[in-house]
């Protein structure tokens, strides 16, 4: 339904998606440092950020059920709106992580945020680990960053909630390229932020039909708006499936009607539940087996399956207004007292 039009969708609008894309605005306007964005309101922002870092808060990788409660109920669906999509389940670059409100950094199950170790610039894991991935000793943590007071117990705490795959996969890059800085760059070039976020989130969530996934699958990207056209990679070298598919419409349903490339890409839309469908499916499928099993496809083999799966349908009793009935009586109508038999 909210997929656009060039994936099968109606493009209908999610309205979840669209107030979070509202609220984000608001951040962006918080965090635009350029001329004529010193506004006083941004102080109610910062007084309830100021035990979370403030704008630092935003870098960070929170999922949105870890947010915390930031003594604010639209500043809080702000940073949910904002979590659900900058949120990353990191996969590499694990030593530029920022370690402070990371999902995966816990202590007691609670995300862990010092303000005295960030104003000192203490942010990264790399920052409590040796290149090779091992912690680094108390006292050296303590003498390298001039912290003559900071507790053993709290740094073995932070040191214990890095993950290992981390440590033991410990990655850093000399020039980290953080994914929300660069968004957030983002965000503050453009006008229509609203527009623009939604249409991120809508192709962030939005699942590919089925159908599109498979035949991007089987023939690379498919440019869709040209789909039925005689240049369509779908219907280059497929001389061995037209010859088929020309077989079959003699076969079943004579000289009196033939398929278009809609019907046989998406089903007869004629009626409702056609008995054409049912022979579209079994003919996709086979095509499709075919493919699999790399053998070359003809009406004798298709015959025999199609044959087998009518004779299955006798078994299959339908239920409609209360009522059972069996399809094999409609199929036995279409596909062979109408032809030649089977």
């Amino acid at each position: 339904m909210i997929n656009p039009t060039c994936l099968g969708g109606l493009k209908v609008i999610d309205v979840n998606t669209f107030i979070d894309s509202l609220k984000i605005t608001w951040i962006k306007r918080y965090l635009s440092a350029g001329p004529g964005n010193n506004s006083v309101w941004k102080i109610f922002l910062d007084y309830h950020l100021k035990n979370f870092g403030r704008q630092f808060y935003f870098q960070c990788n929170v999922k949105d059920v870890d947010v915390p409660k930031l003594g604010n109920k639209f500043i809080t669906e702000m940073c949910n709106a904002w979590s659900r999509l900058t949120y990353k389940e990191p996969m590499d670059d694990f030593g530029n992580e920022i370690i402070w409100f990371n999902s995966h950094v816990k202590v007691d199950n609670c995300l862990i945020f010092y303000r005295f170790l960030h104003s000192d610039g203490i942010d990264y894991v790399s920052d409590f680990l040796h290149n090779d991935g091992t912690p680094r000793t108390y006292i050296e943590f303590r003498d390298d960053n001039n912290l003559h007071n900071f507790p053993f117990t709290l740094y073995n705490g932070i040191v214990s909630a890095i993950p290992h795959v981390w440590r033991e996969n410990l990655t850093i890059t000399a020039h980290p390229c953080n994914f929300k800085t660069t968004l957030i760059d983002e965000l503050d070039r453009r006008e229509k932020v609203s527009q623009w976020m939604y249409g991120q989130k809508i192709r962030a969530i939005s699942e590919r039909p089925t159908a599109l996934r498979k035949w991007n699958y089987d023939f690379d990207e498919v440019k869709w708006y040209n789909i039925f056209s005689k240049k369509s990679v779908l219907f280059r070298g497929c001389q061995l499936v037209s010859a088929l598919i020309i077989d079959v419409e003699m076969k079943y349903l004579g000289d009196c009607f033939v398929f278009s490339k809609e019907d046989i890409f998406f089903g007869y839309k004629q009626l409702r539940r056609h008995m054409y469908n049912f022979l579209i499916y079994h003919l996709k499928f086979y095509i499709f087996q075919c493919k699999q099993e790399t053998k070359i496809p003809n009406i004798k083999d298709f015959n025999c399956k199609f044959t087998f799966a009518l004779e299955v349908e006798k078994c299959i009793p339908r239920k409609e207004c209360g009522k059972r009935y069996y399809t094999y009586n409609k199929l036995y109508e279409t596909f062979i007292l109408r032809n030649v038999n089977i």
